[in-house]
């Protein structure tokens, strides 16, 4: 029996899958996955997608989290808030032909560079031809943080919007009392 309310935050530890994809991520080639959507038709201003990748993907609760290390005592990872800053995460990448290998091979190149430490691991590019037109939209995560389901809503947000569950938000890391046994 706990002495917590019903209502108390729950810590959100790493399934053992989760620490699998994250602690054996250690080599030269980054364990990420992408997403390329190759923009046809009228195309918005650069500008106008950099708003929209900001504000969908923002809005997607996993995208919004980090793995910590809990303190000793603790237990073992946890899911933690990030600051929840999307802007941090969005660009725009210039490709050197507007054509469909230009494309890709710019998105395997961003698909290969390490993510920055210490804030939710994920970038979303606009790429822009020569021109500054845009051309595609690229989504870039490490595989431990999009699993099957987060992986269907996160490409949710980016086509259709923001709305539908993917998973739990984070919550305060834990304490002393949260490594105790039931």
């Amino acid at each position: 029996m706990t002495d917590e309310p019903d209502d108390a935050p729950r810590v959100h530890r790493l399934t053992g899958a989760d620490l699998m994809q994250w602690q054996s991520d250690v080599g030269p080639v980054p364990q990420h996955v992408g997403a390329v959507l190759l923009l046809d038709g009228p195309r918005p201003p650069a500008a106008a997608l950099l708003a929209l990748l900001r504000d969908r993907l923002g809005a997607v609760p996993a995208l919004g989290r980090r793995q910590v290390r809990a303190p000793l005592g603790c237990g073992g990872w946890y899911w933690a808030d990030d600051d929840r800053d999307p802007a941090a995460h969005v660009g725009v990448e210039r490709v050197a032909r507007d054509e469909v290998h230009a494309v890709l091979g710019t998105a395997t190149r961003t698909l290969l560079e390490r993510m920055p430490v210490g804030r939710s691991p994920w970038r979303a590019r606009v790429l822009v031809g020569p021109d500054g037109a845009p051309v595609a939209l690229l989504v870039v995560l490490p595989h431990g943080l999009a699993d099957g389901v987060t992986g269907l809503s996160l490409l949710c947000a980016l086509v259709d919007g923001p709305g539908g569950p993917d998973g739990p938000v984070a919550a305060p890391g834990p304490d002393g009392a949260a490594a105790r046994p039931p």
